[in-house]
């Protein structure tokens, strides 16, 4: 997620849907965490995903939201699982 701080950053039209999908898993577990460890494990990066949410658009964003995969879900709840470190 540190690529999407850089202003130059560009975010490959194929990865938004999972992206939209880290931005709603993300969202679903501030509603589980304690809000102060959930701001410095996530803030940060929900805060470039609602970004990039505000600069692709409603429409696009629908789009990528509508088009997640299982595959997408299995590679987000690895990530959030912390699964993808090794």
């Amino acid at each position: 997620m540190m690529c999407t701080a850089c202003p130059n950053a560009r975010i490959h039209p194929g990865h938004h849907q999972r992206l939209a999908h880290l931005y709603h898993a993300l969202t679903g577990l501030r509603d589980v965490m304690d809000a102060a460890d959930w701001q410095e494990t996530w803030g940060e990066a929900h805060a470039r995903l609602e970004n990039l949410k505000d600069r692709l658009g409603d429409a696009l964003w629908q789009r990528a939201v509508q088009g997640v995969t299982p595959a997408d879900r299995e590679m987000i709840n690895l990530l959030l699982d912390g699964d993808l470190d090794a």
